[in-house]
């Protein structure tokens, strides 16, 4: 029989385009729409509860732009309220469901954060679905990109009551959360896709004069010749207080480190009703700000065209999430801390339009739980030496010590090895210190191109599209073989 074309609804919790925090899996998200221009796609959704931003007076705006940005972005249509107040699927979205059914569409539900709520939103669809004779008509798709160890006992427990015999398969983005999810769920139809990200926008800056260029926009002092970058929250299972912590040994021992500078890209400097506490410790390091060897930026690479220019929509929409204009978020916090002097922290272009980790030397990724770190592996293709720790999916991310350090988490001197293989690492001309060794630089650079191809974004699409239609295939194929009502049997065989 001839396969229905597909319509693939990705359904998340988070605001989109945009999203306070910048989750990895926002972006996930995005390339899969992106990449997903097969034949047979006849449609491309996201439906979300969250909205980009709260505040009533630009709350409209804010939407019509989000819908606007993925109708230019990934060729595909943005919703909202797709679930309705106690979890379960929305009137709305079921009715659109039955929809793109009698057009003769074939739904794929991705449901990108199935703990809790999602759980529940599952749950409804199925029911719902079954009882109206539609469940053979669509698959349903949870894709973890959480650890199990993550969430509450309770949590986890009453989501594997609601998921189990309600999704068709389920996509883990990395063996660690496979593990911890298989007992869980009886390994009922567990897949491990590796998440990918665009190589194109990661590989090493060879360009030095583009580099200085960008520095200098940045604002980092020039004479700084090891550079240290944080991508990511400022959350604690992010590692926020130990990298608070290495940065306040650099920040106490100023005179003999004045080679070092620190580079923070984190989306919270631009929510500041949501900016978390710590930050307050950030620039209390008076000696690194003095010194412009600590920055703040948000790195918004991601959101910009060909040419670097960033789209128009993205920076009114990251200005209505900060409440000010971008410009005003240093005098903003200097204001609202009452503490002189902290402007300095702030990056001269706050809306990087390049890539941190290409301009650093090391990357610190102090991680405490990581299903598998998305920024880790950014790092890797831009040729820094990662420093990050053995938690969930991070050593299935790289092995080679050329490539970077794990550490144990647990380890009570953790923050010292950080400041120790800081202070270690030496650069020449910014190149790393041994890159002369032929036998090392010939295995770093076969690691390094290995790791390029298992985590690029097409792969990462490819597989999850392979998985889709197989078991479209196998639902289809299985449904004519098997004993059907009169009405059903007619219903399934005058698909397209």
């Amino acid at each position: 029989m001839t396969l229905p074309p597909l319509s693939l609804i990705h359904v998340s919790t988070t605001s989109f385009p945009v999203t306070r925090t910048f989750y990895g899996q926002t972006f996930n998200i995005l390339a899969l729409m992106h990449l997903s221009d097969y034949s047979n796609v006849a449609h491309k959704y996201v439906w979300c509860n969250n909205r980009p931003v709260d505040n009533p007076m630009y709350a409209e705006q804010a939407e019509e732009l989000s819908k606007e940005i993925i109708k230019k972005q990934v060729a595909g249509i943005l919703e909202y309220d797709a679930a309705a107040k106690e979890g379960y699927p929305s009137e709305k979205f079921l009715a659109f469901l039955k929809s793109e059914i009698d057009q003769g569409l074939f739904p794929v539900i991705y449901h990108h954060y199935p703990i809790g709520m999602g759980s529940l939103f599952i749950k409804g669809v199925h029911e719902w679905a079954e009882s109206n004779g539609l469940r053979d008509r669509l698959l349903i798709v949870p894709y973890f990109n959480t650890l199990a160890s993550f969430h509450s006992r309770e949590a986890l427990g009453q989501s594997c009551r609601n998921l189990y015999g309600s999704y068709d398969f389920a996509i883990m983005v990395s063996e660690a959360v496979n593990s911890e999810y298989s007992q869980l769920l009886c390994n009922y139809n567990l897949h491990t896709v590796l998440n990918g990200i665009n190589m194109k926008l990661y590989a090493p800056l060879l360009d030095n004069s583009l580099a200085q260029s960008l520095l200098k926009s940045i604002g980092l002092n020039k004479n700084v010749e090891k550079i240290v970058c944080f991508v990511g929250r400022l959350s604690p299972e992010k590692g926020a207080s130990h990298l608070l912590e290495t940065l306040s040994y650099f920040n106490k021992n100023n005179k003999e480190n004045k080679d070092v500078g620190f580079i923070i890209a984190t989306s919270h400097i631009l929510d500041t009703s949501y900016t978390p506490n710590i930050f307050q410790g950030f620039l209390r390091l008076k000696n690194l700000i003095g010194d412009d060897r600590l920055k703040f930026l948000v790195d918004v690479s991601k959101y910009t065209f060909a040419d670097g220019s960033v789209h128009r929509e993205y920076t009114s929409l990251l200005q209505m999430i900060a409440g000010c204009s971008i410009e005003q978020l240093p005098h903003f916090y200097e204001e609202k801390y009452n503490m002189s002097g902290i402007r300095g922290a702030f990056s001269n272009e706050l809306l990087l339009n390049w890539p941190v980790q290409p301009l650093s030397h090391i990357a610190l990724q102090p991680s405490q739980s990581e299903a598998f770190g998305l920024a880790i592996v950014e790092a890797l293709a831009s040729g820094a030496y990662v420093l990050t720790n053995d938690v969930g999916g991070i050593k299935e991310l790289f092995s080679s010590s050329e490539l970077g350090h794990i550490f144990n988490p647990k380890d009570p001197t953790l923050v010292s090895k950080y400041v120790e293989e800081i202070k270690a690492l030496k650069y020449e001309n910014g190149k790393k210190n041994g890159e002369n060794n032929k036998k090392a630089k010939e295995n770093a650079m076969k690691e390094y191109l290995k790791l390029r191809e298992k985590f690029d974004e097409r792969r990462m699409s490819d597989k999850v599209y392979e998985l889709t239609m197989d078991h479209v295939k196998g639902r289809l194929n299985c449904q004519i073989n098997k004993p059907l009502s009169e009405g059903k049997q007619k219903s399934l065989l005058t698909l397209p």
